[in-house]
Order: C-alpha cells, then structure tokens, then sequence
C-alpha cells in the first residue's frame, strides 16, 4: 500500500530533460500507482512533452529570477509551489530524472500522521542538518503551504524566495543560486 496521492516533478525548456516526463510519468503511473504531476516552467520553446501523460501545471518565467536556464532553482522551487496546490492530498517532491526501484522507501515513511507531519525523506543525503535535498519531501498540500510559507500567487512567491539569495552563503558554485530552493526549504523547515 503506498500512501502517496501525487509525485510533483518539474521541467523547464530545458534540452537536458527533454522525454524524462514521459518516461517518469509512466514509471510512476505503472509502479506505484500514483498520480504523476508535472509543473513546467516557462514556455516549451525547444523542449517537446506530451501533456497527456498526467496533470499538467504551467508556470510563467519570472526573468528577474532566472539567472540560467541551465540551471535554474526557480523551475526546482515550482515542486514545493506546485505541491502546496493540492491541499488535502499527499505529495512527494521528486526529480524528474530520479525513479525509486523498490518500495523499500516508503516502507520507511508509511506510518507518519501525514495530517500533521512534513517528512523529509532524504535529509541526511548532504550530512549536513542545515541542508536537505528538494526531492523526497511528503506532506499534504496544506502542511507544504504552512510550513514553507508558500504565497497563492507563483510570481511572489518565486520573488519571495528570490530575495533570499544572499542569505545562505556559496551554494553548487557559480553565481546563478542553483541550490536555492534547498537551503531556502531547509531554512524554513528548520524554524517549522
């Protein structure tokens, strides 16, 4: 039994991941039964997906966030934004180019109160306590939005965060604040 109504994962018009929404979609569909979510930033100007292989989100690019389209956090924070929508079903944040193998992880999550408890299923991945990852975060749409504060409105939020950039020191090198959306969730969630 796998207590997950929804995978959130994100794309932007970015080639590197271009097809993986396909490949995930099914996977998740396929395996685990559960609804896949796709939230796309920005336009599809290079990138093709097919929109019917799950529920499908837009969110318009925000420029003066968007540093490199290469890497861009603003399209990873869309996970935790596009979780927040779903305020009564149980979502997980994933990377779009991870696939569990097993069901040993949510084995390990099953029994949490997901009425009142936001789990980070990864937080030990960087062994740093200040530092999780964005993908394996579980919660309710409604603990999503409490906990990390999320606006309605996706273009305050996403400036929202953006005027924390400076807060949290070097991220993954270079100066496009890849690395964000991590530190920025694991900042809130450290004071939830």
């Amino acid at each position: 039994w796998l207590m997950l109504d929804r995978v959130i994962l994100a794309l932007s018009d970015n080639l590197l991941y271009e097809g993986f929404w396909e490949y995930s979609s099914k996977f998740w569909k396929n395996k685990f039964g559960v609804k896949q979510t796709l939230f796309f930033y920005g336009e599809p100007r290079h990138v093709k997906f097919d929109e019917t292989c799950g529920d499908v989100f837009r969110l318009p690019l925000v420029e003066e966030v968007s540093v490199n389209p290469n890497r861009d956090w603003a399209c990873t924070w869309g996970l935790f934004y596009g979780a927040s929508m779903f305020e009564n079903e149980i979502c997980m944040t994933c990377g779009i180019d991870q696939a569990p193998l097993s069901y040993t992880f949510f084995d390990s999550v099953k029994n949490y109160n997901y009425d009142t408890d936001y789990v980070v299923g990864l937080s030990e991945a960087y062994n740093n306590d200040k530092w999780f990852v964005s993908s394996h975060h579980i919660a309710k749409g409604k603990i999503f939005k409490e906990a990390l504060q999320i606006d309605d409105k996706w273009e305050d939020e996403v400036k929202k965060v953006f005027a924390h950039r400076n807060n949290y020191g070097q991220m993954y090198g270079g100066n496009d604040y890849w690395g964000l959306d991590e530190l920025y969730s694991s900042d809130k969630l450290s004071s939830y």
